[in-house]
């Protein structure tokens, strides 16, 4: 696949997104998690509805806790015929947790058959500075997208379906698009994440925002730093979501001491998620490395070996960790125990949820 466009920045990512949606003439199809109704929220409603008053089948997908808005902020919308669905509304049920925990968390716009976008951005003003990968996609992988979206949005209130239909690897020339949805059996991203790490001869690039790894992780990157492999990890300075912060820290000193070469990105926050291996297999998209994405959530990524995306990505990579800072493994080491405790119970919170 040659026809594509690596977004890092969010503010340049909207104004291609919606320069696209302008210039739509049959559909426009949106789904991701976080949509806020702030004006970058505001900009992207108002080049819906115009699309849908054209007569264009506009329909957007969101999930429920994700985003804070409800059906009253597109009325508009949906008065000239587009459709708006929140995925897994929250309810009060006897399985509270099991029943509101799964959340789709796939961030796609597909348009016309033509132009698809996919990665790790949300719709909020909020994160117009945040250091992001995104990808937009011009030609037949479109139809395919098409039909992923439509799959999720088909089942936006259903809690049993056929898993197995929606987790099935799609592949398209160079590339694979690996798709998960909440299962402990069924984790694809997964299974292709540890593969790769097993592949490596050379260097391991892991670039999240969040990073509460499993035990089975650590371990192989152990494994590829003891046959000589050389394995860097980039993770935000400060994230958005300060437990998140706390929970990590502690796989960070121990990835450390195992001779992971840890980079703390400064400017902002690091909301990216993406992997590559000696420079040529790559895996990127929505998925985080932590329990959740693991285990709860619908993800979506793209796996391949195409030698330009690599080459893409590799800047990309340079250009964070050109920004980023050493793990102070020194601090790690001297942090009073009531941290460590508050790590331990934060860790064990996060994976019980």
């Amino acid at each position: 696949m040659d026809n594509f466009k690596f977004i890092y920045k969010n503010r340049e990512l909207y104004k291609e997104m919606l320069h696209d949606i302008r210039k739509a003439s049959k559909y426009v199809y949106l789904e991701t998690y976080i949509f806020d109704g702030d004006k970058i929220g505001d900009k992207f409603r108002q080049e819906l509805e115009k699309k849908a008053q054209e007569g264009l089948d506009v329909r957007i997908l969101l999930d429920d806790y994700g985003t804070s808005l409800n059906k009253k902020y597109f009325k508009n919308l949906i008065s000239y015929g587009g459709k708006v669905r929140f995925f897994r509304k929250l309810k009060l049920s006897l399985k509270l947790i099991q029943r509101n925990n799964h959340r789709n968390h796939r961030k796609l716009l597909v348009i016309d058959d033509k132009i698809s976008y996919l990665g790790s951005s949300n719709i909020s003003h909020r994160t117009i500075n945040w250091w992001e990968l995104n990808i937009r996609m011009k030609g037949r992988i479109a139809p395919i997208f098409k039909k992923i979206f439509l799959q999720n949005f088909r089942i936006y209130n259903k809690i049993v379906f056929r898993k197995k239909k929606h987790v099935e690897n799609i592949k398209y020339k160079d590339i694979e698009i690996i798709r998960d949805v909440p299962s402990i059996r069924i984790r694809r991203f997964r299974k292709k994440k540890i593969e790769l790490i097993k592949k490596a001869q050379n260097s391991i690039i892991i670039e999240t925002p969040y990073f509460i790894p499993e035990p089975l992780l650590v371990r192989k990157l152990k494994a590829a730093v003891k046959r000589g492999v050389k394995v860097t990890l980039l993770v935000p300075k400060k994230s958005d979501v300060k437990i998140i912060d706390i929970a990590s820290k502690k796989y960070l000193g121990i990835l450390h001491k195992i001779g992971v070469d840890i980079k703390c990105y400064k400017p902002n926050v690091l909301h990216s998620k993406a992997m590559i291996i000696d420079s040529q297999y790559f895996i990127f998209g929505s998925a985080n490395i932590d329990p959740r994405s693991s285990i709860l959530q619908f993800e979506i990524n793209l796996v391949g070996e195409n030698k330009k995306m690599a080459h893409q990505l590799d800047e990309h990579f340079k250009h964070t960790i050109f920004y980023a800072e050493d793990f102070n493994f020194s601090q790690w080491s001297k942090r009073p125990r009531v941290h460590r405790f508050f790590e331990y119970l934060l860790d064990r919170a996060i994976k019980l949820l």
